[in-house]
């Protein structure tokens, strides 16, 4: 079996390959986290047959999902290993020492000695949904801060706003869009604009 273990970083990952014997193949070297450090990656595993390989990461936050997604595209075994277990593992090291090229081999270790799972098509799905998930959150504290500010400025600009319109976000507030001044717009009969 060749283990690859990786560090999962923000903006670099590092990567080892290591056979079931705990040799080392390949030290531990960087991986951007872009198209072309993927590249890179692939590069160096590709020399060995998919079906001995397995790819472990350690499932610390969401900048391996991309990695994650892109490994599994090309068809590689992946486990996601809880880092409190790399953590005690690590703890028997005698030297104590702790960066992301020993975390790297760190990983390679666990996959040689201990039992992992590997994930399974339907959690590669849950990523990418949790992905979206995420993103949908931030859109919707992005429109919320947004609306708040807009709100604001409003109040500073025309006081009188709350009392021609029923909402800051309705068809009324579309004729301040069209060029009318806030004079203009109060002296309109405010039922017309609801």
């Amino acid at each position: 079996m060749i283990c690859i273990g990786i560090d999962v970083g923000k903006n670099t990952h590092y990567a080892c390959i290591a056979n079931d014997r705990q040799t080392i193949l390949k030290q531990p070297f960087a991986v951007p986290n872009d198209e072309a450090g993927f590249a890179k990656l692939y590069t160096a595993i590709r020399k060995h047959p998919k079906e001995k390989v397995v790819v472990g990461l350690e499932a610390t936050s969401f900048y391996g999902e991309n990695l994650i997604t892109f490994l599994a595209g090309h068809g590689y075994k992946v486990a996601l290993i809880n880092p409190i277990q790399t953590s005690a593992m690590s703890r028997g090291n005698i030297r104590n020492a702790k960066n992301d090229k020993i975390d790297s081999r760190g990983v390679c270790k666990f996959l040689a000695t201990e039992e992992y799972r590997l994930l399974q098509p339907g959690e590669l799905q849950m990523l990418e949904l949790r992905g979206l998930c995420r993103f949908r959150q931030t859109l919707r504290k992005t429109t919320t801060r947004l609306k708040t500010q807009l709100t604001s400025y409003l109040d500073l600009s025309f006081p009188e706003f709350h009392l021609v319109f029923s909402s800051v976000h309705g068809k009324g507030r579309n004729r301040m869009e069209a060029g009318y001044s806030p004079f203009l717009i109060v002296s309109f009969n405010s039922r017309l604009l609801r």
